[in-house]
């Protein structure tokens, strides 16, 4: 244990601009806290992906539940084009874990919930304008102007690989 020794004080409660109000709808710059799966505490049967997004402008957090291994197959389905979305927003063909999501960043639509008024949703994804896209495949090669190719020195006997 940690002793504390706080007095509280009921005067000075600050304000640490932390309100439980939803986001307003719109488009924000956001970068990935934190990917974890969880379970499904209505249906221990079922999990989902919890991604917590942190918005760059107002230093809010929002979440996107996406039901990935679910029994319901169209949750499944909706969750899947989701993730897809999400791939190609974060320009990540491939996502092996959830740890491949973090601090990566992405224009978000944020609406609210149509069940719930108080509540955010994610409706969608976009690629930041100022990242260059991640190449898939080699570039042709142009005849007119061959680029110069630097070639590192090889290592001599009493320099180390690591150096």
């Amino acid at each position: 244990m940690v002793a504390l020794n706080f007095n509280t004080d009921p005067n000075n409660l600050g304000s640490s601009g932390t309100t439980n109000e939803p986001v307003a709808p719109g488009k924000y710059q956001a970068e990935i806290l934190d990917a974890t799966v969880m379970q499904s505490k209505a249906n221990p049967a079922n999990s989902y992906l919890s991604i917590e997004w942190k918005l760059i402008d107002s230093g809010r957090h929002v979440w996107d539940i996406l039901n990935l291994w679910n029994s319901n197959p169209k949750a499944v389905e909706i969750a899947v084009e989701k993730m897809n979305r999400l791939g190609v927003a974060l320009r990540m063909p491939t996502i092996g874990d959830t740890e491949d999501l973090l601090l990566k960043s992405a224009i978000l639509d944020v609406g609210l919930q149509s069940k719930d008024q108080t509540r955010n949703e994610i409706y969608g994804y976009d690629q930041l304008a100022n990242i260059p896209a991640a190449p898939t495949a080699p570039a042709p090669a142009t005849v007119a102007t061959p680029q110069p190719q630097t070639v590192p020195a090889p290592a001599s006997a009493t320099t180390p690989p690591w150096a």
